[in-house]
Formats: C-alpha cells, structure tokens, sequence
C-alpha cells in the first residue's frame, strides 16, 4: 500500500516543440516545458537537455524510476 500511495502523486506539464531556423540554411528543434502546477518554465534546445530536465523532476525514491543521480552514476562508467 505505501508504494501505491506514492505512486498518486501527479505532475502535470505542457510539452512544447518547434523548428526554428539556425544559421544557413539548418533548422534546429527547439522547446519549452512548463509545469503546469507551479508555472516554472525551463527552455531547451536538446534531446538531451530535456530528459534531464525531465528526470530531474520525479522523485527519486520511486521504485523503478532512474532518477537523476542514477542516470550520473550510469554516464560516469
């Protein structure tokens, strides 16, 4: 029953996307994640940048959800 009480906790974000035109004739991906709860906006221009930023949001004590430490300590090998 603990771990389904956890489990409840719901974080609600907008995931936005666009291609926006780079130097020459390169588009690059870009976008925005809000929180929809709290408003806090944080913009990124990589993939890479966004699941960080996405993995830095949920909690780490989850079972079965790699947080951020996890995906350091995965990337420091």
């Amino acid at each position: 029953m603990g771990a389904a009480r956890r489990l409840e906790q719901v974080y609600l974000i907008t995931v936005r996307l666009w291609l926006e035109d780079a130097e020459g004739e390169r588009a690059e991906w870009r976008g925005r994640v809000r929180s929809e709860v709290d408003g806090e906006t944080h913009y990124f221009r990589t993939w890479e940048a966004l699941m960080n930023y996405l993995q830095g949001m949920l909690p780490e004590h989850l079972p079965g959800v790699a947080g951020p430490a996890a995906d350091r300590a995965h990337h420091s090998r």
